[in-house]
């Protein structure tokens, strides 16, 4: 008897299944609000503009078939509480009233609640 791995669109599967990285980036003109979908596999889930990475990651698991996917981000972190930022209109930068030491260089801040 002769057994071959084969993935669903019959490809023969020679090694263990490769990690792949999904990027899901959110661009707008104005302000963002209201809510997206991810689908996998037929299903769908529906998640709010601001949702954080822990919180996706437990929406994206209760997708059938879809495992236990390990959400993150590199510029969405936790909530910064205290500090504020100065923001003058046109100015190319912002001054923190405190050492924003939670971020480093390439991150995105969302300013607001």
């Amino acid at each position: 008897m002769f057994l071959q791995l084969r993935d669903e669109f019959k490809n023969t599967i020679s090694d263990r299944p490769t990690p792949e990285t999904q990027i899901i980036e959110t661009l707008a003109d104005g302000p963002i609000s209201g809510k997206f979908a991810v689908s996998f596999g037929g299903e769908e889930v529906s998640l709010v503009y601001n949702v954080d990475p822990n919180q996706m990651q437990n929406i994206i698991r209760k997708l059938p078939k879809i495992g236990s996917p390990l959400v993150t981000s590199n510029s969405a972190k936790d909530k910064i509480i205290g500090k504020t930022i100065s923001i003058v209109h046109s100015a190319d930068t912002a001054i923190p009233s405190a050492q924003l030491t939670e971020v480093e260089p390439g991150d995105w801040l969302r300013i607001g609640d």
